[in-house]
């Protein structure tokens, strides 16, 4: 069962102002791996979360952890992660499927030109 977005109420929410967040996942080993959403709508200040599904298509145990990657590189410093699977890195077992949660919030004091920011996973197998 996919766990759909979830926007949380915050006094400090600019909403005036919406940013695109597209979302991107790249697999390298042997992972089906992508975002629930290719994008959302989000104000500055807000509360958002979205879900990446994984698979790992192996009949064994594989660790793996995901590399995120902003555009523009400038959006980084205002991008804040309070939940992420990539800060960790995991153990899947054999065909096991799972849903990873990442919560974020936009800084509001990010530049008015970024309207779009496209943050990417790579997804790696670990060595044993």
């Amino acid at each position: 069962r996919a766990i759909s977005p979830n926007k949380v109420g915050n006094t400090q929410v600019n909403y005036a102002r919406t940013v695109t967040i597209e979302f991107d996942s790249n697999s390298r080993g042997p992972f089906t791996f992508k975002p629930v959403k290719n994008f959302l709508n989000v104000h500055p200040g807000e509360m958002t979360e979205i879900v990446y599904e994984v698979t790992n298509n192996l009949p064994r145990a594989v660790r793996a952890q995901a590399i995120p990657s902003y555009a523009p590189k400038s959006a980084t410093e205002f991008f804040t992660k309070l939940e992420c699977f990539c800060f960790v890195k995991q153990e899947f077992q054999p065909g096991e499927e799972v849903e990873m949660a990442l919560r974020f919030v936009v800084e509001p004091d990010m530049a008015e030109w970024i309207k779009d920011v496209s943050l990417s996973y790579n997804f790696y197998k670990l060595d044993s």
